[in-house]
């Protein structure tokens, strides 16, 4: 799964609606 440089994605401590645009290509 690659990420965008989003601290959230990787933390998994944000709402899932930025958790799309992290792994929103």
């Amino acid at each position: 799964m690659r990420t965008k440089r989003h601290p959230c994605c990787i933390m998994r401590l944000c709402l899932f609606a930025l958790f799309q645009e992290c792994f929103q290509v």
